[in-house]
């Protein structure tokens, strides 16, 4: 014999057993339990990450469905699915990530109801950017062009933003931040954000000062001098100071003679 319930319902849940009777008696089989419950199904899937070589990564699913429930991660070996040993949890953490870590990993639900299997979620491992040269200070003229590079390590691709003081420079996004036609307003500490997926690093601050160079506007003048006499040269001239003074005789050098007016 054979008794069928169409689309169970909670309130199904209980013990049923069969009677047979006949005109010499009566037999009872053994109960048999009907438990009613929601097989697993994941409400939320392990999200893709880009983890720096090193630092811990953490896979949080979320799944329903009638416990108990029992679950088990694994990771994709070439056309197939590993199953990693000692991770019964609901998370995955990986507490050290290196290169080997790298791959696809999933998670599947068991109950007494049915199994299902989490989407699998990519695991990308890499190096944060490193800098290796730095921009260095520079002493520009008006209208000159000047430029500040930087050299980095780490996981490409890179990109790169320029601040000056501080704040981003809009559309000074290269390895190199040229400036053209110089003048006192450009004038600043520069320094460059590189980053990758896996995190950032900032250069160190490069000074810009700009300014003239010096110009002679009145040239030393030619004089006559009697033997024991005094006589004195001057030179004027313009430029950003401070301004250095060395004056010379038939193209030597003169000691001590380092001021305006010798």
């Amino acid at each position: 014999a054979t008794y069928s319930i169409a689309s169970v319902q909670g309130d199904h849940n209980g013990t049923y057993r069969a009677i047979i009777s006949n005109a010499y008696g009566t037999v009872t089989s053994q109960g048999a339990s009907l438990a009613v419950g929601a097989a697993p199904a994941f409400a939320t899937h392990p999200q893709s990450q880009n983890i720096a070589n090193g630092n811990p990564v953490t896979f949080s699913p979320t799944a329903t469905g009638t416990g108990p429930l029992t679950y088990q991660w694994q990771k994709e070996s070439g056309t197939s699915w590993a199953t990693i040993t000692d991770e019964p949890d609901l998370s995955y953490t990986i507490a050290n990530v290196s290169t080997a870590s790298a791959g696809r990993y999933r998670v599947t639900a068991t109950s007494p109801f049915g199994t299902a299997t989490s989407q699998p979620a990519t695991l990308v491992v890499g190096y944060i950017p490193e800098i290796l040269s730095h921009p260095i200070d520079v002493n520009a003229t008006d209208g000159d062009m000047v430029g500040f590079t930087v050299e980095s390590n780490g996981t490409a691709p890179f990109s790169y933003q320029w601040q000056k003081n501080g704040v981003n420079i809009n559309g000074a996004n290269k390895k190199v931040l040229a400036i053209a036609y110089l003048n006192t307003t450009r004038e600043g500490t520069y320094r460059v954000i590189v980053s990758n997926l896996f995190g950032s690093a900032t250069s160190n601050g490069a000074e810009l000062m700009v300014g003239g160079a010096p110009i002679v506007t009145v040239n030393p003048v030619n004089k006559n001098a009697t033997a024991d006499g005094n006589v004195t040269f001057t030179v004027t001239c313009t430029g950003t100071a401070p301004l250095i003074f060395s004056w010379m005789k038939d193209g030597t050098a003169i000691p001590g003679a380092n001021e305006q007016t010798l």
